[in-house]
């Protein structure tokens, strides 16, 4: 079963303040509007840099990715071109088993999975959630949503999935009776 907390160590904190500024720097210069409502949108760059490391982070915990595949989804991260959901060439921020996961970060306890209608037209399998604050560097995999099930559901919640919408992906199941249980009882 995956560990639901992950810490970022130094250079993985290096790593995603240095992909955030870039991510954000890149949008800057290319004119791209920024649709989230912050105070500080460079700090939502770098914390969904941290979210997407931490959840490839857990990944590796849970023997999900060797080494290998860790190291090549690290790569991805820090290298990903400018996509655009509204285009439809968002493909996701991690590769897992074929699956294109979404992973979307919030600093808030009780946030939601937020998504727009421009990213259910990208062509990604799950969109995660990790809740947590590069400030601190601690991350709790909240769950994740199937894009089919995003899409079947969108108009009924106005894109804003509560945690207790969302199940662990499908590669992720419990490995014994106990762990069932707590998994079933969350």
């Amino acid at each position: 079963m995956i560990h639901r907390s992950y810490t970022l160590s130094t250079p993985e904190r290096v790593l995603a303040r240095t992909v955030g500024e870039a991510r954000h720097n890149r949008a800057y210069s290319q004119n791209i509007p920024d649709a989230r409502i912050s105070e500080d949108a460079i700090y939502i760059d770098v914390n969904g840099a941290a979210g997407e490391i931490a959840l490839a982070g857990l990944l590796y915990k849970a023997e999900i990715y060797s080494k290998d595949a860790w190291e090549e989804a690290l790569n991805s991260i820090a290298n990903a071109p400018p996509v655009s959901a509204a285009l439809g060439t968002d493909k996701g921020d991690l590769l897992v088993e074929g699956l294109r996961i979404d992973v979307k970060t919030t600093p808030y306890r009780d946030g939601k999975l937020w998504l727009s209608a421009r990213k259910l037209r990208s062509p990604i399998d799950y969109f995660s959630l990790m809740i947590g604050d590069y400030n601190y560097g601690s991350f709790i995999y909240r769950g994740s949503l199937s894009a089919e099930d995003a899409r079947a559901r969108f108009q009924a919640v106005d894109g804003q999935f509560i945690q207790n919408d969302l199940k662990d992906l499908p590669f992720i199941e419990p490995k014994t009776n106990a762990e069932a249980l707590r998994y079933f009882n969350r």
